[in-house]
């Protein structure tokens, strides 16, 4: 893999969206202020998917980033998969013991890095993973997970639906997605664990061979190596440019009257007589209600308003490769569960690899030899396919919360979150922006916010109430 020594991620990636914070108590800057109803602070996916629900609503709303554009951060080069069937947590009593294998495996998709060790930050996502990771609780966290998924493809689907155009605008391909095991052990261990996801209600079935002819000629390869191949297809399950679409969405938010004010760092923040403050360099801005959607950044803004958020920056790789010529696009996304590799098709002619995951803090360089390891692994499972002489390398930080399912909700008079999506922020986008922004509004949610609310860290017994959003309306059912 001698071509990847003179590569370094893309600028626009490294420029995550990490807000500074000066003076909690700010006085008012009477020059340049302004006045709306909603200001959301940040403008990745989940960021533009609130303000385009709250602009829905006919509310006036503005996006503060400090990037000089949409989607700068964890949105701009990522997995690109959209896939409700995936919906494992990172959690549960089986990954303790891999968590310690990390630390003795350098190949391990896993890895933590010791500058995090000397962080008292790091300890206190830790004690509140333990804790998630508690016998018992992975069902919970999985229906939770599945839920919020199944809706978000519901709203994701609504609006691919007003902008047909989208599909082709952001290189939507796939359709489902092939598991690839080393054993059988392993496959019938993931079928067990999938039973949840689809007792959660999302549609998952196993395709048989001789359904799909695509599908049973990418599995006969794979298992010509020695591998268990299964198709397992839900409806929901599909991909798409996560940045692009994000990038169209913010448009679509321009028409709807949302206004963009981007390199906008936020200084501080003031509550008073019912309005939130928001001070800039020489301005500020004053409205109802201030929602937090700002990634990995989120705990640094929360924490000057005395909210500490169990979260934490989990560095991923990602890798978009060119096909030989000759060699056909994949019909689906493909994972293979030893490794944590990701693929999946993005247009006619590319592939996005993705996979690992790394406590590093806000380090988004490309470790060489870590990307190397992906490379591989993904080449060994396509050998002949992928054109790594062409390949671009990034790095970038999801926003996981240490039970991996995203926090939303009112954490303060008016001041909402909508953070902490982890790897599953592409999936749950369109849902979770949605939402919160019912909440905003004082209409009646789909979903039961306790569920996703931050107070589910600190309640001893928590039940989450019936889920029963039904899907056949858009024709999502099979």
């Amino acid at each position: 893999m001698k071509q990847l020594a003179g590569l370094v991620p893309r600028q626009g990636l490294s420029r995550c969206f990490i807000p500074s914070i000066r003076n909690i108590s700010a006085g008012r800057v009477r020059d340049g202020e302004d006045e709306v109803q909603d200001v959301v602070i940040g403008a990745g996916v989940v960021g533009v998917c609130t303000a385009y629900s709250l602009a829905r609503q006919g509310r006036k709303v503005k996006v503060l980033d400090q990037s000089s554009g949409p989607a700068h951060g964890s949105s701009w080069i990522n997995g690109t998969l959209v896939c409700p069937s995936l919906m494992l947590p990172w959690t549960g009593p089986q990954l303790i013991p891999k968590v310690f294998k990390s630390f003795f495996q350098p190949r391990h998709p896993l890895k933590v890095h010791p500058s995090t060790l000397c962080s008292l930050d790091t300890y206190y996502f830790a004690l509140h993973y333990l804790a998630s990771c508690r016998p018992g609780h992975s069902k919970r966290t999985t229906r939770r997970l599945a839920n919020m998924a199944r809706y978000s493809r519901h709203c994701l689907e609504a609006l691919l639906q007003d902008h047909q155009e989208l599909n082709d605008h952001m290189h939507r391909k796939a359709d489902g997605t092939l598991q690839v095991f080393d054993d059988q052990a392993a496959m019938h261990a993931c079928l067990d664990a999938s039973a949840e996801i689809q007792h959660a209600g999302v549609p998952l079935r196993v395709v048989q061979d001789g359904e799909k002819g695509e599908i049973d000629d990418l599995a006969a390869r794979l298992r010509s190596q020695g591998l268990e191949a299964l198709y397992l297809y839900s409806p929901l399950d599909t991909n798409g440019d996560c940045a692009k679409f994000t990038e169209f969405l913010e448009g679509q938010c321009r028409e709807l009257g949302v206004a963009f004010n981007y390199d906008s760092s936020v200084e501080g923040f003031r509550y008073s007589d019912g309005l939130w403050e928001i001070s800039m360099p020489g301005r500020a801005v004053r409205a109802r209600n201030v929602i937090l959607c700002a990634g990995v950044g989120s705990p640094r803004l929360a924490a000057h308003l005395g909210l500490r958020l169990p979260m934490a920056p989990v560095k991923g790789y990602a890798i978009t490769v060119p096909l030989k010529p000759g060699v056909q696009q994949l019909p689906s996304n493909v994972v293979q569960d030893s490794n944590k590799l990701y693929l999946a098709p993005l247009g006619p002619d590319l592939v996005r690899i993705t996979g690992f995951a790394e406590f590093a803090g806000f380090d988004v360089s490309v470790d060489i030899r870590r990307a190397a390891i992906l490379a591989e692994q993904a080449d060994r499972l396509f050998p002949d396919c992928l054109d790594f002489d062409r390949a671009e390398y990034h790095a970038g930080l999801r926003p996981l919360s240490a039970d991996d399912v995203p926090i939303i909700g009112e954490a303060k008079p008016n001041f909402f979150l909508n953070t902490g999506h982890g790897s599953k922020g592409w999936t749950h986008a369109a849902g979770s922006g949605k939402l919160v922004a019912d909440l905003v509004a004082g209409r009646q949610p789909d979903l039961d916010p306790e569920s996703y609310s931050l107070r589910r860290f600190f309640s001893l017994h928590q039940k989450d109430a019936p889920f029963d959003f039904q899907l056949g309306t858009l024709g999502l059912m099979p």
